[in-house]
């Protein structure tokens, strides 16, 4: 599975608009455009599966997320959670993704969802970048095992991934912190 993806955020690491061009075993599956407005969600596509469709959800806030499957997607969704609130799992609607299959393998066509969160803990986590203390947090999709990622505190940059169900490891391979203006919410 190939993606091609290009995904604009605001301020607040809300989504802006996404585009997308997905191939399976290097065979065009389908390209997209998502829009993103206080008001709803809207794509215009095209798949082999499904043809030309063009899509609106009314939603009455803004989605917080887009799920493109890019690791780093399912790593801002976490900034969702409330930490003053460790021990309860939080469930949130209004999560936009271009494909429901574990693998993003299908699509693009637009599905909006609800997807609660876990906090596991503060971590120290190894992977081939270095040492990093990280929050662990669990994933619950509908339908799958749990998702655990471990991020960085603050900006929640992604570090490690582990889902049992593609039974996938995904580690942070390298790093390098830059000096300047930091990123603002």
């Amino acid at each position: 599975v190939l993606r091609d993806v290009v995904l604009a955020i605001d301020g607040n690491w809300r989504p802006l608009d996404l585009s997308i061009r997905l191939s399976v075993t290097r065979a065009f599956q389908g390209s997209g455009w998502i829009r993103c407005t206080p008001h709803g969600v809207e794509m215009e596509s095209y798949s082999r599966e499904h043809g030309r469709l063009s899509q609106f959800h009314t939603l009455d806030r803004q989605p917080a997320a887009l799920g493109s499957h890019a690791l780093v997607n399912d790593c801002w969704k976490l900034q969702q959670f409330d930490l003053s609130r460790p021990r309860e799992d939080q469930t949130f609607t209004h999560q936009v993704a271009m494909s429901m299959a574990a693998n993003g393998a299908t699509g693009p066509l637009l599905t909006v969802y609800a997807v609660t969160i876990r906090y596991i803990g503060e971590e120290r986590v190894v992977v081939p970048a270095g040492t990093f203390e990280t929050l662990h947090f669990a994933i619950l999709f509908p339908g799958y095992p749990p998702l655990d990622c471990w991020v960085m505190p603050g900006d929640y940059t992604f570090v490690r991934q582990y889902w049992s169900h593609l039974k996938g490891v995904y580690e942070l391979m390298s790093f390098e912190k830059t000096e300047g203006r930091p990123f603002r919410r």
